[in-house]
């Protein structure tokens, strides 16, 4: 009869929550939807409807089950769950596909932790050594937004000069490369006459004297 909701409700009592949660699904219930996949072992499914719903403990807390581990660190990252977020992008593999984002994810959270040289160690481990390109640009610039942070803006000079050397329209590197070199100058201290060497009254006696015999 299309009466999807409580068609839901007549599979969940049956005790059949696949089916249940399909219904809601199709009903638009996603929140009770979402419990049903969980009930049924379909956490992946669960994950994406409570990111739909915007709730993304829930998000995390299920994606951790059916573990794909990047998308449940970010989730969990995006609730201010760093405690249990950092772990599991840390576990990420370098073959993975997400690996890159995971250290980008990870050192961000470091840094929310006051871990801010953790973070840029878990960036160079994202980075390895490569050449700048469209994969890894955030990790350069992420490298010199903590150095920022932490007030090192001659340190944080480098990486955002790379980055302007391989595009110098990206994002907002041009405006950091411009406050950070303004900011490491050296402060301009005010014109001076020099000084001329003091005679101490010794040396004049000296003079004088040589004066004298001359």
């Amino acid at each position: 009869l299309g009466d999807y909701p409580r068609s839901g409700q007549m599979y969940e009592k049956a005790g059949d929550p696949a089916n249940a949660a399909e219904m809601y699904w199709r009903g638009k219930v996603f929140a009770r939807a979402a419990i049903c996949y969980e009930a049924s072992g379909s956490y992946t499914k669960a994950g994406e409807l409570w990111l739909r719903l915007r709730d993304k403990l829930k998000a995390g807390m299920a994606f951790e089950r059916a573990g794909e581990i990047f998308r449940a660190g970010e989730a969990l990252l995006g609730a201010n769950r760093a405690d249990r977020a950092i772990p599991l992008l840390q576990k990420v593999p370098p073959d993975d596909f997400n690996f890159r984002n995971a250290c980008l994810l990870a050192a961000r959270g470091l840094h929310q932790a006051q871990m801010s040289d953790l973070a840029i160690r878990r960036l160079d481990m994202g980075i390895r050594g490569d050449a700048i390109e469209e994969g890894n640009a955030d990790l350069y610039l992420e490298q010199a937004i903590i150095l920022m942070d932490r007030g090192q803006f001659h340190k944080a000079i480098s990486p955002l000069e790379m980055l302007a050397s391989w595009n110098f329209s990206y994002k907002d590197v041009a405006e950091r490369l411009n406050t950070c070199k303004n900011t490491s100058k050296p402060a301009k201290s005010p014109t001076q006459e020099p000084v001329k060497p003091k005679e101490d009254f010794d040396n004049r006696r000296v003079r004088a004297g040589i004066e004298i015999l001359q």
